[in-house]
This record gives structure tokens, sequence and C-alpha cells, in this order.
């Protein structure tokens, strides 16, 4: 038989089928080779097990175990401040947040106390609620006449008491409430002598709106006189036209213009002018269509200040015609 091209001679059995031999690898592999990747792999797999078992294990006891309890915030302190006036002591109440709203609200009781000695009854609590201390100092030195003085004041109203010596010190300690603490309900429970119940009790919305209108107005606007003497200026005139027929829009049973000045020379002076500037400014109401039945005018001279007198700017301020509504 001859051979292939180019090929070794055949040297096949007479049972084995001639032709090439394809030899695998795998019989090539020594044998255990593939033991050695598995012997990695186990451990990485026990590990997966174990995870797996201990998240179970973790998550079961997170459900079984009891929601924590959450802890509740202090509920704040609701506190109103008093102020109460007897026997030549004024003794003032309140529970406030810390240290320096004490400080403010006793120096503020003291600045508005001519002559009272002043009671500290003040404690300090950082859950309190009291309402803002500021605007008692206001509220006291413009109600220096009135005696046995009573303010109570909390987040929502406003009281005071006291015997008054005439409606225009009613008008002005009313009006500074009002200026004090904007938005609370005002309850007016002064009286004047002869246990007669002083004039202008709480207004309606709509008219306690009109009245602090007028106020921030004239605070914004002051009205402006001859220096020295008590003619208007005509700018001033133009401006009482639209208030007086804010004012008439609603049935208040006291209109007070209040004349002051700064602390400028004498009272005898200041007194006199002060009383001549509010009677123009009266005379100008009324003939804007006011009732003169209303209408009344007071000078009170240097005696109500609501600025520092010792700047300019603020004898500017206190040299005033303030309009006060009840």
């Amino acid at each position: 038989m001859s051979s292939s091209a180019g090929g070794p001679p055949s040297s096949a059995g007479p049972h084995e089928t001639e032709g090439p031999v394809t030899v695998t690898g795998r019989y090539r592999r020594r044998p255990g080779g593939w033991l050695i990747p598995a012997a990695l792999l186990i451990p990485l797999l026990l590990a997966l097990v174990g995870l797996y078992l201990g998240g179970s294990r973790d998550s079961a006891r997170s459900q079984a175990r009891p929601a924590p309890t959450a802890t509740s915030t202090p509920t704040p302190v609701g506190s109103p401040i008093v102020v109460t006036t007897a026997d030549g002591r004024r003794t003032v109440e309140a529970t406030v947040r810390d240290d320096a709203s004490k400080r403010a609200l006793l120096d503020g009781v003291r600045a508005g106390s001519d002559g009272l000695r002043v009671v500290d009854k003040v404690s300090v609590d950082e859950n309190a609620d009291a309402p803002a201390v500021a605007g008692i100092g206001t509220i006291l030195a413009a109600s220096r006449g009135i005696t046995d003085l009573g303010v109570v004041v909390d987040r929502a109203s406003l009281s005071l008491s006291g015997q008054a010596p005439d409606q225009g010190s009613v008008t002005e300690a009313v009006f500074a409430a009002g200026q004090s603490y904007p938005g609370v309900q005002l309850v007016d429970r002064l009286s004047m002598p002869g246990g007669r119940p002083a004039a202008g009790g709480p207004l309606s919305p709509e008219c306690e709106q009109v009245r602090l209108e007028v106020a921030g107005e004239l605070k914004a606007t002051p009205i402006k006189f001859s220096v020295g003497g008590a003619k208007v200026d005509p700018s001033s005139v133009q401006q009482l036209t639209p208030i007086a027929e804010k004012l008439g829009r609603c049935p208040f049973s006291q209109i007070e213009v209040a004349g002051h000045t700064d602390n400028t020379g004498t009272e005898a002076v200041n007194v006199p002018l002060s009383q001549r500037r509010a009677d123009v400014v009266k005379t100008l109401l009324v003939q804007a269509g006011l009732s003169g039945d209303v209408v009344t005018s007071k000078g009170y001279g240097s005696a109500q200040p609501v600025a520092d007198n010792s700047t300019p700017e603020g004898r500017a301020i206190n040299r005033r015609v303030d309009i006060n509504a009840s």
C-alpha cells in the first residue's frame, strides 16, 4: 500500500481505522488540578451563607424589638406680664425666657415709675411664652398721672385699670397700649373721678385700624408749625383733611388733640405753646367735618416725651401733636 503524499507510512493494526488521532487537553491535565479553585471558592461561599443567615436573624430581632418611645418636648409655660400699683409700690410679675428679658422688663418698669418702689417678682424659665417686654415701659410712661395703675398683658389681650385724672390721661394710656401691643384685644377698665367710667371702651377692629393708621401717619409725617409759634404749615393743613375724613368714618366718643414740646425752656412757656398748637389743629379738624362735641385739645408741654431729649433728633420727635381717638 502506498503512503499519502508527503506523509509517513501507516502503522494501523487490523482493527484500527486509519486517520489522524485527536488528543484532548483533558487527558493532558494533571490529576487533582481542578481541586485548587474549588478549595478557594468554598470559604467564600460559606461567608456568603453566614452573612445571609446573620442578616435574617438581625431583621427578625429588629422586628421583634419594640419601637423607641418619642421624647416629648417641654410644653411652653404661658405667662402674662402683670403690673400692679398700690401704697407707693409697683409690683411686676412675669415669667420670661432669659436674664436679658428680665433686665429689660425691670428697666422699663423703673423708667416709667417715678417715685415708686419697684417690687421684682419676675422669674426666668427657658420655656416661658411671655409677650414682648419692651412695650411695658412705654405704657407706664404714658400713664404717669393714673393712680393704682394696673396692666395685664398676654399673647391675646391687654387690660388697663386705675383712676385717671381726666379723659386726656385715659386717651394717652390707651393709645400707648395700642401702639405697644398691636393686634391684641384692648380692655379699658380705667375710671375717672367720682367713679364715672372713662369714655372710649374697646373699639371695633375697623375703628381700631383707623386709630392706628392715623397715629402712624402723624408719626411718619408730623404736623409742622412756624418756629416758636402755632401757625400750621400749609402742607400740614392739607394733611389734616384726609385724616379728619378717616376719623369721621367711626363713632369715636372722644378725639383728643394733644400738643407736646421738648424740654427746652420752661413749662411756663412750653405748656401754653403746646395748648395753642393743639387748639389750632382741633379747629382745622372741625372745619374738615369732625364734630366739635367729640374733638378736644390739651397741651402737655414737655411732660410726656417719647424720645430722648438729650439729642437734637429726640427733641425733634418730642415736638409733636398727637391725635388720640377712643
